[in-house]
């Protein structure tokens, strides 16, 4: 509830300017999927990482590397 209540205050509280919510417009997904089956190739998103363009080219390949660490160390 707590979280809940924090984005409430940061959508109506305008005095806040502390606090920032964005809306992302648009999206970078990744998906994993099996390379080598032709008969169930289905991807499934493991990451959804929302935009509202003031993200910066460093911060997005900051987190691609850490998805593919994490992937690598997992496998």
């Amino acid at each position: 509830m707590e979280l809940v209540d924090k984005v409430r205050t940061a959508l109506f509280d305008l005095k806040d300017e502390d606090t920032k919510v964005c809306f992302g417009s648009d999206a970078t997904v990744v998906g994993i999927a099996p390379y080598g089956w032709v008969d169930h190739y289905s991807p499934v998103p493991i990451v959804a990482s929302p935009s509202d363009k003031t993200e910066k080219g460093a911060a997005l390949a900051d987190w691609m590397q850490t998805v593919l660490d994490v992937w690598k160390t997992m496998t």
